[in-house]
């Protein structure tokens, strides 16, 4: 038993290389920044340890996110295979224990090696707060530190994707296959109650004395994204109805539309990494601008948010690029299903293009809904007024743009990589008796 086990474990993730390869690639990013926060925290000097535990709590933000959404978008994927295995005759708690296996193995590749990265990196951050006159001491990525960062990290993972995996393995084969071909962005039990829970602990904090006190509406904005991370899979389910104004713009803006909206689980999955980028330093940023400028200062201090939003940036934008690849069969089976249906090299390119409009724009809607409110919040606590005159200039419309820039042509550039050529053997009519419902329908509007 067990040796048929790993067996199919083993044959499915040599199937399936670039989607764990993806998922090892955010998993050495998350190792990394966890190592580096722990190291601050644990090895630090006098005064290390509040810049540590600030770091490790952004660290935990990125790497939860960027896990979940990289171990959930892989299950999703994988929805079809895991519905053929027990058509065969594998047992649920077989198909559990399989993925689960895979998960937990390609983790303990990834991460060890991913900690070890942190080495170098922390001798330079200690370095570079002592020349901008925040002396951290000399801390150093030791056993005890990797050790932590491993154990963190697995259960991130499990977290991630433990529901998923129960969910799969649980489900009738036929819905499972039927699921496959459009999987809905629906969080789970423990998602929701989270988020219900810090929603809860916003509004005490907001009604409290606490709020008037240094740093506090910062402290607001971290529990805002926290609120909003878990439940983005039903926010982006109402979200994604603005792409309907893509129809518009042509078959291809149609194309690109239908498929997010009707696959709203991958559409959120790739939206989720991005959204706590920019979250973190556009949703963050900008309260600390108001809070700044009511001093009547400037932000003079503004190079130590580099290493301390790194270790919570690197994990999603490593699970925004890395989302791609894990998309690239299902992105290549879509491109010869429009081939077949006679489309160009133009349409193409328009169908890449929007899709990352898509994904661009889904996670600025999201990031000024959460940057906004913070930025009343601010202005009422520190200038009397939530809404005064010019609120929007503190804004971080720089940043926001360059993100959002940078993730458009990332997207679009890795998306285009990762699909095959009109001259790809496999177009054609045939490609026409592998459509799924969803495919077809999808194909339609660029057809028609």
């Amino acid at each position: 038993m067990v040796s048929a086990i790993l067996t199919t474990a083993w044959s499915d993730v040599r199937a399936t290389r670039y989607s764990w390869f993806a998922v090892a690639v955010t998993l050495a990013a998350a190792g990394a920044a966890t190592a580096y926060s722990l190291a601050f925290l644990i090895d630090g000097e006098q005064g290390a340890a509040e810049v540590g535990g600030t770091l490790l709590g952004f660290a935990l933000i990125g790497t939860v996110c960027a896990t979940t959404s990289i171990t959930g978008l892989v299950v999703n994927e994988r929805r079809r295979t895991y519905a053929r295995w027990k058509l065969v005759g594998m047992s649920g708690a077989a198909a559990f224990t399989v993925v689960m296996v895979q998960v937990l193995t390609v983790t303990m590749i990834a991460v060890v090696p991913g900690t070890l990265l942190a080495c170098p990196l922390v001798p330079w951050a200690a370095g570079y707060f002592a020349v901008q006159g925040a002396p951290l001491g000399d801390p150093d990525v030791g056993l005890d530190v990797i050790v932590i960062a491993v154990a963190i990290c697995m259960g991130a993972v499990v977290l991630g994707s433990v529901g998923k995996v129960l969910a799969v393995s649980r489900v009738r084969p036929v819905a499972a296959l039927r699921t496959a071909v459009a999987p809905t962005a629906r969080p789970g039990i423990l998602a929701t109650a989270w988020s219900l829970m810090m929603a809860v602990a916003l509004v005490m904090f907001l009604t409290s004395d606490e709020i008037h006190e240094e740093g506090a509406v910062l402290g607001v904005q971290v529990i805002v994204l926290l609120t909003v991370l878990p439940v983005t899979g039903w926010l982006s389910l109402a979200l994604l109805h603005w792409t309907r104004l893509l129809h518009i713009f042509g078959p291809s803006a149609r194309v690109a539309a239908g498929g997010s909206r009707i696959r709203s689980a991958f559409t959120n999955a790739q939206v989720l990494p991005w959204f706590l980028l920019a979250g973190l330093i556009v949703g963050i940023g900008s309260p600390m601008m108001v809070l700044v400028r009511a001093d009547g200062a400037e932000l003079t201090g503004a190079e130590l948010l580099v290493p301390m939003l790194a270790p919570a940036v690197i994990p999603p934008l490593a699970a925004g690029i890395a989302s791609i690849l894990v998309l690239s069969p299902r992105m290549r089976t879509d491109v010869r299903v429009l081939i077949g249906a006679g489309a160009g090299r133009r349409h193409l390119l328009g169908v890449i293009g929007w899709e990352s409009l898509v994904v661009v724009v889904s996670a600025g809607m999201l990031t000024l809904a959460v940057t906004v409110p913070g930025i009343a919040v601010a202005n009422a606590v520190y200038r009397g007024e939530p809404w005064p005159p010019n609120w929007w200039t503190d804004i971080l419309w720089v940043p926001f743009g360059v993100i959002a820039g940078a993730m458009w042509l990332l997207i679009s550039a890795v998306s285009f990589l990762m699909r095959p050529t009109l001259h790809e053997k496999g177009g054609g009519a045939s490609s026409r008796h592998r459509l799924s419902p969803l495919n077809s329908r999808a194909v339609l509007p660029h057809s028609g």
